[in-house]
């Protein structure tokens, strides 16, 4: 297929993919042993990070738990990297966050089905983008700009997981860093033994990785943490009753509210896109395969788009999640099925997850986003390039001056990022013609 003038011939794995093609070929092909574990692993990393990452978001722990089961298995047979492990993130629960968290709702269950929506527009937005081969559109997203906002997003989310770890009630739900602020200020209102929870998760956590990249330190926590719940009739916040059972398809929505979550779905849709594009394009780099933008915006769309019809909400690729799946040993995207149809099959457990402390939680999400702050990396660029250095910091302070609206602090990076793009050109053209005209 030619589609240039000079007849140069396109690498296949650019042209515009084929989504029938790839589900044939993936239904005609079987799961290795290295897809079952691997796929076992991650989702003994993914139950508990579901529920935590649905707190970022504020949304009960079980709407977590159905982002993670069909969205998964639908986004297996068409995703370009194969080790690609899709689900909640940290990321796009801030941002889901920041989506609802300024919309009126009139009951609780609103808020939810809201949530589902913002689903449904990230997954037609990816969806369109991928249909249409506009999958360059991550260019735009530079470096700098990268580093401002994921820097700024996990200040913003480990301020929010700190009263729940000291065991008080946010002050300031709507301002996290009020709310963590207030928090740290009032020692006198601390809870001992939450405290002690949270600390022991994180360190438990933290010194499972150092025995193996694959001990389920999260997992073991968790079961811990409520065996302690139960025995020691802990009473601080807990997760509470769960409902258990199969999900059922949704397709009632609160449409009135699509004006007030169109702008920073269509956001999330961008800017979610930002990490599962990163650590598919290393590791296919790193295989010396070619990664197919477009290919991968399908499927991630279609991934959330049956996230918002079982009851979850927004979903991306996970940075760490897919380094742990490659490491198990996956061969194929088999593996991301297995996951999601693991946690489907384990729905009906969720409610004995009621006695698991809040504080456990919250000690999981900060453990797992501390290590995208980034204030060295944004050091160095200062230093490198003073211009793109500057944009990180702009794009970091807009982040946290935004926030909960943390779509916005992103789009300014992004304009401050096309802008300068677009005068270093002008510049380059500039000198160009200059040259030309002594020549």
């Amino acid at each position: 297929m030619n589609l240039s003038h000079d007849n140069t011939q396109v690498p296949e794995t650019i042209k515009h993919p084929s989504l029938f093609a790839s589900v044939r070929r993936f239904f005609t092909s079987r799961p290795t042993i290295g897809d079952l574990i691997a796929g076992v692993s991650v989702a003994l990393i993914l139950i508990p990070q579901s529920i935590a990452y649905a707190s970022i978001a504020g949304l009960p722990p079980e709407v977590g738990l159905f982002a993670s089961t069909i969205p998964l298995m639908v986004a297996a047979p068409l995703v370009c990297c194969p080790w690609l492990q899709t689900g909640p993130t940290a990321m796009t629960s801030l941002l889901t966050f920041g989506a609802l968290v300024t919309t009126q709702f009139e009951k609780p269950e609103e808020m939810i089905a809201c949530a589902s929506m913002l689903a449904l527009i990230v997954g037609a937005t990816r969806f369109l983008l991928g249909i249409r081969r506009l999958g360059g559109f991550t260019k735009l997203l530079t470096r700098p700009v990268i580093l401002g906002f994921t820097t700024g997003a996990a200040i913003l989310i480990i301020a929010s997981q700190l009263p729940k770890t000291l065991g008080i009630d946010a002050v300031d739900t709507k301002n996290v860093l009020l709310s963590a602020a207030q928090a740290l200020s009032t020692p006198s209102k601390w809870s001992i033994e939450t405290l002690v929870i949270a600390s022991a998760t994180g360190v438990f956590v933290l010194f499972g990785r150092r025995i193996h990249r694959l001990f389920p330190g999260i997992f073991l926590a968790m079961i811990v943490t409520i065996v302690y719940s139960v025995l020691r009739q802990y009473e601080g916040h807990t997760v509470g009753t769960l409902p258990g059972g199969f999900i059922s398809l949704n397709f009632e929505f609160p449409w009135h509210h699509l004006g007030s979550l169109l702008f920073p779905g269509i956001v999330l849709a961008f800017v979610g896109f930002a990490e599962p594009a990163a650590i598919s394009m290393a590791l296919m780099e790193e295989e010396k395969k070619e990664w197919n933008p477009n290919q991968e915006l399908c499927g991630g769309g279609l991934a959330n788009f049956f996230s918002g019809l079982v009851g979850g909400y927004p979903i991306g690729g996970s940075f760490s999640r897919t380094s742990v799946n490659k490491f198990a040993g996956a061969d194929t995207s088999w593996s991301g099925f297995v996951t999601g149809a693991m946690i489907l099959s384990m729905l009906w457990l969720t409610p004995y997850l009621k006695d698991l402390p809040t504080a456990a939680i919250g000690a999981v999400v900060i453990v797992a986003v501390f290590r995208l702050i980034k204030f060295k990396e944004i050091w160095l660029e200062l230093g490198q390039n003073r211009l793109n250095g500057t944009i990180a910091i702009i794009t970091l302070v807009a982040t946290l001056a935004s926030a909960p609206r943390v779509d916005l602090g992103i789009a300014i990076g992004a304009i401050l990022g096309i802008g300068v793009t677009i005068w270093e050109k002008s510049t380059v053209n500039a000198e160009e013609v200059v040259k030309d005209g002594d020549d």
